[in-house]
């Protein structure tokens, strides 16, 4: 029996939503930036929900470019959020449910069923993957997110033209992802490297957002 979907079937909604909710205290703790918590876990599960994502597959290959134009296109509203201008009200409720969308597709990214491409063309690999999500969901709810990152927390503004950007953010996901496949399939690292991979990209994002503030500062001068 073949099925019609080949979209993949994502993480479940509760796990989604509990990365993004440790992406929410992340943000706040960080960078000081207060989300809007309701917005970022909605955006969280929408692509599993709304039909305007079916087009979009939750596997690398078929939407990494939308993901990084997505993130790209995050900075300059976000600058606006850091630095608490007039437009931080109007801005923070549509930033925040759009951080949830991409967290959305970059937990995916490091997850086995899609990472390793299991697609849900048949019954015994559909089996498969929602079992794997299912067990993950499990594991994740009884041990929680493992935030003891390894790479530089320390921020800096990040000086960089948009197209520069671009390619910084593909590369940056393609080496993590590749690096995960390299490692033993594990639940426990499922959970650490989707949240890792999202933190990572949210604190590129928020130091290229304080250098867009800087380099509009320059040209102004």
């Amino acid at each position: 029996m073949v099925l019609s979907s080949d979209k993949g079937v994502s993480m479940v909604p509760e796990t989604h939503r509990m990365i993004a909710g440790a992406l929410d205290q992340y943000m706040s703790s960080t960078f000081g930036v207060e989300l809007d918590r309701s917005k970022l876990l909605r955006g969280s599960i929408a692509p599993d929900i709304y039909p305007k994502y079916k087009f979009i597959p939750h596997y690398y290959d078929e939407s990494i470019d939308y993901i990084v134009e997505n993130i790209v296109r995050l900075v300059p509203y976000m600058s606006e959020i850091i630095h608490d201008t007039p437009w931080r009200k109007l801005l923070v409720h549509a930033i925040s449910y759009k951080i949830g969308v991409i967290s959305h597709y970059l937990c995916d990214y490091m997850t086995h069923p899609h990472a390793r491409r299991i697609r849900c063309t048949s019954v015994q690999d559909m089996r498969e993957h929602l079992l794997y999500e299912r067990d993950l969901n499990r594991y994740v709810r009884s041990n929680g997110i493992d935030r003891d990152l390894s790479f530089d927390q320390r921020s800096h503004p990040l000086l960089i033209e948009k197209k520069d950007l671009r390619v910084m953010i593909k590369e940056k996901i393609e080496a993590e992802v590749k690096a995960y496949l390299a490692e033993d399939i594990s639940f426990e690292n499922d959970a650490a490297s989707a949240y890792a991979l999202n933190v990572m990209i949210l604190k590129i994002v928020c130091e290229a957002a304080y250098g867009y503030a800087v380099m509009r500062q320059v040209q102004i001068a």
